[in-house]
């Protein structure tokens, strides 16, 4: 039985069968009513059937929303544990600020990329190109690690500092490529 694609409770699909009143409040599951036009359906209990298992959940270390940050901000976001989160530049000082050449910039308005600690401790690696420069939160030192054509260099950052990380005097930079809070 198709109505129109909407899903409903089993037991009201089932109403030509059964008398409406015995079936109240006892619909537990729902039936996808798309399922037989050749479509794929859902995957749904029938009433009264012990629940199907449960899934598992698979934790990939991918930042959230990594697509459209990369889009957006023309950096790569590739793995983390979830307390170093891409965060709009807001001016809390509990901010890590990583700035960068990359992008639209006018020279006014130097592009920053900011990142919010959602806990004492994080890491991110990511690939934020031309960077120059980098500020730890207000509370907690920072280390980056950072990438150029030869050699791969790690940074500590003093809790609310600004560290100059690009060695280069073209407008190159260098690649961050991980920030770790300990």
């Amino acid at each position: 039985m198709s109505i129109g694609g909407v899903l409903m409770p089993l037991a009201i699909a089932q109403a030509d069968e059964e008398d409406s009143s015995s079936r109240i409040g006892s619909a537990s599951a729902f039936v996808d009513t798309t399922a037989t036009d050749g479509e794929a359906g859902y995957t749904v209990e029938p009433a009264g059937a012990p629940p199907l298992e449960a899934g598992y959940t698979v934790e990939t270390f991918q930042h959230p929303g990594a697509g459209r940050i990369a889009m957006e901000y023309n950096i790569l976001l590739t793995e983390g544990d979830g307390n170093i989160i891409q965060d709009s530049c807001n001016g809390v000082k509990e901010q890590i600020i990583v700035e960068s050449y990359t992008g639209d910039w006018d020279r006014t308005s130097w592009p920053k990329i900011c990142f919010t600690l959602t806990g004492d401790t994080g890491w991110l690696r990511l690939e934020i190109p031309s960077s120059y420069a980098v500020r730890a939160s207000k509370n907690h030192a920072l280390t980056v690690t950072t990438r150029d054509d030869i050699k791969t260099d790690t940074v500590t950052v003093s809790a609310d500092k600004y560290k100059n990380i690009n060695t280069s005097i073209d407008e190159t930079g260098v690649a961050v490529i991980e920030l770790r809070v300990k």
